[in-house]
């Protein structure tokens, strides 16, 4: 792990391997996960805007209420058919679990959007 973990310390850091192990046979890391988890972070407003993140926060002009946006979010918990926000692939379903989702305003001012579920659509979470 110490070699490994060097070399991807050459890559600015974006990953640290804490423990690894032997998985159990027949596992599949796409398709034997239980839940996969998303975060966004939004800027909203001038006065938050940071060009230095702007690779990974999306700035929005306007204010947003944050409040109402995490209601809205709520609302949608639960097994639905996500069609209207996927590209459907061939035998493959759109019926999904969304087990997480909020927005929350930390205390530097950022949003985040948290989103979990049992599995992901094909752009479903960015739609």
């Amino acid at each position: 792990m110490r070699r490994l973990n060097g070399i991807l310390a050459s890559q600015e850091g974006a990953v640290l391997i804490h423990d690894a192990a032997v998985a159990e046979p027949g596992f599949d890391a796409r398709f034997s996960a239980l839940q996969r988890r998303y975060s966004y972070r939004i800027a909203d407003g001038l006065h938050r805007w940071d060009p230095l993140t702007r690779q990974f926060t999306m700035w929005h002009r306007e204010e947003l209420d944050v409040q109402l946006m995490d209601a809205e979010a709520r609302s949608v918990l639960g097994r639905h058919d996500f069609l209207s926000y996927c590209k459907p692939r061939p035998d493959a379903t759109t019926i999904r679990t969304l087990q997480e989702f909020s927005f929350t305003r930390g205390g530097d001012g950022i949003i985040t959007a948290h989103l979990v579920a049992d599995a992901f659509c094909h752009n479903m979470v960015r739609a």
